[in-house]
């Protein structure tokens, strides 16, 4: 493996939006909103974690019969920190991440090596623009807030669409999301979350589709998620491990 692969794996669970699949209970005609009822509506379903924790599964899709897997803890303290490890089987780790406001920095632990950059280097490199900022609303699910843009909205199938030049949001009659798309020139994304828990709406399994230079499929299902509770951080680069430039 190498550096490309683990800044793939990164920009995978955060680069942008986010579904959320709920049982549909009502049909849309028991209560119809305009669209600014409807953005406001999502958005207060939305809540602001400091700490978010999450331990799950990976599975990465290159082709039809090779699939990469392996499990995935991410620590998350709002406006400061993400901290991210992946395990292979037996618990062997592969790397550890910190990504911070301004910078990014990888421990390969399967090559003795590490790394330094700045936050805008993932997005260079995979071509396609997020901030520190993008990534933390991933991980506390804040990403599905609707911003205060113009919109064309339609209802078919007993949901919501908006949409915009760049943007699709397909919502439920709850006003949640189910699915965004975005087209940033060639590339787009597709993220749906699935199996949401009843007792915060968090999701628990996210689908990510990337199209473009970069043709990438992928799958994480969240096993455990602590909302809210401090977290330990560990991340020291051994003095033995050699500096990828």
């Amino acid at each position: 493996m190498n550096k490309l692969f683990y800044l793939l794996v990164l920009v995978l669970f955060f680069s942008s939006c986010v579904l959320k699949t709920h049982t549909q209970k009502n049909a849309l005609n028991q209560k119809a909103y305009n669209t600014a009822q409807l953005i406001k509506k999502n958005n207060s379903n939305n809540q602001a974690y400091k700490w978010t924790s999450l331990k799950g599964k990976v599975n990465i899709f290159q082709t039809e019969n090779n699939t990469i897997k392996f499990d995935i803890s991410i620590k998350n303290k709002k406006d400061s920190l993400i901290w991210i490890s992946a395990r292979a089987l037996f618990g062997i780790e592969l790397f550890r991440a910190q990504i911070t406001k301004d910078s990014v920095f990888l421990i390969d632990r399967t090559q003795n090596k590490y790394f330094k950059k700045p936050i805008n280097y993932v997005s260079n490199l995979v071509k396609y623009n997020f901030s520190f900022y993008d990534l933390q609303k991933i991980i506390t699910n804040n990403i599905t807030i609707l911003e205060d843009e113009k919109y064309d909205m339609q209802i078919n199938d007993n949901r919501y669409y908006l949409f915009n030049k760049n943007k699709t949001y397909v919502l439920n009659n709850e006003c949640q999301i189910e699915k965004i798309k975005i087209i940033q020139e060639e590339n787009s994304l597709e993220v749906f979350f699935q199996d949401y828990r009843e007792e915060d709406s968090f999701p628990a399994k996210i689908l990510i589709k990337i199209s473009g230079e970069k043709n990438v499929e992928a799958s994480i299902k969240y096993l455990k998620i602590e909302l809210n509770k401090p977290q330990k951080i560990n991340f020291k680069i051994p003095d033995s491990y050699e500096e990828i430039l």
